[in-house]
């Protein structure tokens, strides 16, 4: 379980979209600060929509087996 919350802490650290790509696509709009609990959330819903596609359907198939066997 320790190496799972490790996993997790290097994902949300490191794994974060380009500053630049968001301030390009609303240049005239200041950034607003995002608290770190909104942005696991937000993260965490990304993740979920983005295995509800059906072309993720193997992925979420194989992360079910992985489940099931841990």
């Amino acid at each position: 379980m320790i190496t799972n919350l490790g996993f997790i802490a290097v994902i949300y650290a490191w794994c974060r979209p380009a500053v630049g790509a968001a301030l390009d696509a609303t240049p005239d709009l200041p950034a607003a600060p995002e608290g770190r609990l909104r942005h696991f959330g937000r993260s965490f819903a990304d993740g979920f929509r983005f295995l509800a596609q059906p072309a993720q359907r193997s992925l979420l198939a194989l992360l079910a087996g992985a489940w099931m066997a841990w």
